[in-house]
């Protein structure tokens, strides 16, 4: 009989040696792929191929991969943030028996020529990508003709219909993560998979443990016509006033709901590798706006606190003592006591952005400045700004709304704030602002030890109905400090907000009967969606390749974005590093011809 050391010795020895072959193999299949003429998109097309993951029929339930993101509607449920699944059709050239004939079929499908398709279904390449952005209904098409040697691969795609609109609200995505905006602080829901509702304490989750499992819908606070209007006013304004920063902001003063919100500069989320860390900055919550805008406010309300809560009305300003005999003190101090200074935090993450331009610390936010504005007409209570409305679960197909109420603070006693707000807004009169508050002033900036001075406009008002009230806030810094010119060749910042008022009335004065959650997508959303992308594929033939092939620009983009927008070219592609691309050989505009040799060099954000 073996000792029983002794077999275990062997075994010992028989694995060590199972090892140095697996080794020796694993570094052989190695050498071959290295020296296999694949281009990085045939070889992970293979790999996929292999794996199972190109789109097949099935009836099974769906799966959380299945499961698209979420879709972030305003509150009249129109689409402001919406995936589809689309699909790039691959061929493997060698399992094509009849070239021609496939051509044909597929060309009816996808809208491509039959002379472009046939040489790439005749390629020697192990795999052709023949068409890129087809929808659901080609898919099935394409399926339904049972084509040996063509398939599928669907992926799913976020578009913003509204394009910069309400951009910095929504915020972006990145393979299939929330980046900033919405679509980061609330990620968790708009994925599939569940949570609970310590994730959402503002929703009421009707006494379930979960929701989410397959996927969750936003309802937000946005009105989408009252933030076109406001994009639209702020956009002429700079214009006007040649500003190089500008927010704008339509509030709910009682419940604090955003109703429309604009930045300048701004950005396009559809495209948001191409704007810059400033550009995606929230300026509505930027502390860069100086609190003298505020002074002749802050002095009326001063008058009334040393008056008292009578019904004895203010002096007019031109009887009055300069400012009330209010010292430069005395209304900062009016404005602590309104909670001016406190900071209002944002709840939306912005990626990238960072606030260098105030680092002496005095400036406040447009969102200070609207929400000390809605607690003044409020009687003192100073309300949190909210974007979430409800959430809809779409398995259980129920709407999930917002805790009523909202947070709000008391910053008045009561008697004080009763007497303010009459003082603040007069006379309650139908279809007349309740309030305007039109100032100019300039502000001297610190920044790295050098000081630099802005010219700052504000305009504020309140539309005049009995309740359900809109709060309307906006601010612009100009480029220069030169002298006022006695006619500017645009509106100004007090007649373009006194103008969006009465349209922000029009349009609010009848309030929808309350809508209910959509059937599917919009269709006319995704008829620009799909025009949008195929615009950006047209395949060329080898002609075209030969005669106007030029290497676009890819530096700064996704990996995923980066080779999205190159294999329209035939390329064989060489990825070093990992993260966002920061160099490219050939350069952009550099001519190239299909098969020529690419580097991308990437590397991990900070």
């Amino acid at each position: 009989m073996v000792p029983i050391a002794v077999r275990k010795q062997k075994r010992r020895r028989r694995r060590l040696l199972l090892l140095g072959v697996s080794i020796a193999l694993l570094a052989a299949a190695g050498g071959l792929l290295a020296r296999l003429p694949l281009s990085l998109q045939e070889f992970t097309s293979i790999l996929q191929l292999a794996a199972g993951r190109l789109s097949q029929p099935s009836a099974d339930i769906p799966s959380a991969e299945d499961v698209l993101r979420g879709t972030v509607y305003d509150r009249r449920y129109r689409e402001l943030a919406v995936s589809y699944q689309i699909y790039s059709l691959f061929a493997l050239p060698v399992k094509i028996n009849r070239p021609e004939a496939v051509a044909r079929q597929l060309s009816a499908i996808i809208g491509q020529d039959a002379s472009v398709l046939t040489p790439l279904l005749k390629s020697r390449q192990r795999v052709v990508q023949l068409a890129d952005d087809l929808d659901q209904d080609q898919m099935d098409r394409v399926r339904a003709l049972n084509l040996q040697g063509v398939y599928g691969l669907g992926s799913e795609q976020r578009y913003y219909p509204a394009n910069r609109g309400a951009a910095h609200v929504l915020g972006f995505t990145s393979e299939g993560m929330g980046i900033a905006g919405v679509e980061a602080r609330w990620d968790l829901l708009l994925k599939p998979g569940g949570y609970r509702p310590e994730t959402v304490p503002d929703v009421d989750f009707g006494g379930r443990e979960q929701l989410g499992r397959l996927g969750s819908d936003l309802v937000l606070t946005l009105d989408l016509d009252l933030q076109r209007l406001l994009d639209d006013a702020l956009a002429r304004v700079m214009e006007a006033h040649d500003g190089i920063v500008g927010a704008a902001l339509v509030l709910d003063p009682v419940s604090g709901a955003v109703r429309a919100m604009a930045s300048r500069p701004g950005f396009n989320p559809n495209y948001f590798w191409r704007a810059d860390g400033e550009e995606r900055v929230n300026q509505a919550y930027a502390p860069r706006f100086t609190p003298a805008l505020l002074d002749a406010l802050l002095t009326r309300i001063g008058a009334r606190m040393r008056l008292g809560a009578t019904p004895e009305p203010l002096l007019p300003v031109t009887i009055a003592a300069p400012a009330y005999g209010l010292s430069e003190r005395d209304i900062l101090r009016v404005g602590a006591r309104l909670g001016l200074f406190r900071p209002v935090s944002d709840p939306l993450p912005v990626e990238g952005a960072h606030h260098e331009f105030h680092r002496d610390g005095t400036g406040i936010s447009l969102v200070q400045i609207g929400v000390t504005l809605a607690g003044l007409v409020n009687g003192g209570w100073r309300p949190r700004p909210v974007f979430l409305e409800a959430v809809y679960d779409r398995e259980l197909q129920q709407t999930f709304p917002r805790r009523g109420g909202g947070s709000r603070v008391s910053v008045l006693e009561p008697a004080m704030g009763v007497a303010i707000r009459r003082d603040v807004t007069g006379d309650r009169r139908p279809d007349h602002p309740l309030f305007t508050l039109a100032a100019s002033g300039l502000r001297t900036l610190a920044d790295g030890g050098v000081s630099r001075t802005v010219r700052q406009h504000l305009f504020a008002a309140l539309t005049g109905r009995e309740k359900n009230d809109l709060l309307l806030v906006m601010a612009i810094e100009e480029r220069g400090v030169g002298p006022e010119p006695a006619q500017k060749q645009g509106p100004t910042l007090a007649g373009a907000g006194s103008r969006l008022l009465d349209e922000l009335t029009r349009v609010w004065k009848d309030l929808p009967t309350r809508p209910v959650h959509p059937d599917g997508n919009d269709p006319e959303n995704l008829a620009r969606f799909l025009i949008a992308r195929r615009i950006d594929f047209q395949p060329r033939t080898h002609q075209e390749m030969a005669e106007n092939g030029r290497m676009p620009g890819v530096t700064g983009l996704s990996l995923r974005k980066g080779l999205q927008r190159l294999n329209r070219y035939g390329l064989d592609i060489v990825v070093r590093g990992s993260g966002r691309i920061v160099q490219q050989n050939p350069a952009p505009g550099a001519l190239v011809r299909e098969g020529s040799s690419c580097l991308l060099i990437l590397e991990p954000e900070s």
